[in-house]
């Protein structure tokens, strides 16, 4: 899922001017691959605290990985940059994040099925 994060964000960072390829610091996608698991894991055991509907659930794991991704860019760039981003990520993110949500307390890698 990372990847896929990953991804769908170059190519969105092609796409949308206020978040150009050019303003996208240097360091920007190598922190996203190292990063954004651990921010994937806590946003899955925040959406387990949670509770709800699988609709609730992915739309807590995905924006609170979004929001910890983001904390980090929040005083060094511009509004504009950071919300374009954070927009961005969270049309990436939480539908992502639908794939994450299973029963509640375990994570779904494989279909269950019998045997």
């Amino acid at each position: 899922m990372s990847l896929a994060w990953i991804g769908a964000d170059l190519v969105g960072h092609q796409l949308i001017p206020t978040i150009a390829a050019e303003r996208t610091p240097p360091t920007y996608y190598r922190n996203k691959l190292l990063f954004a698991p651990v921010f994937l894991l806590a946003g899955r055991i925040v959406s387990d605290l949670i509770g709800g509907s699988p609709v609730v659930r992915f739309l807590t794991l995905g924006t609170t990985a979004n929001a910890l991704m983001q904390v980090g860019y929040l005083m060094s760039y511009p509004v504009d940059f950071n919300l374009s981003v954070f927009l961005l990520h969270e049309a990436i993110v939480v539908p992502l994040s639908y794939f994450l949500i299973g029963k509640p307390g375990r994570i779904i890698f494989f279909k269950e099925g019998p045997g």
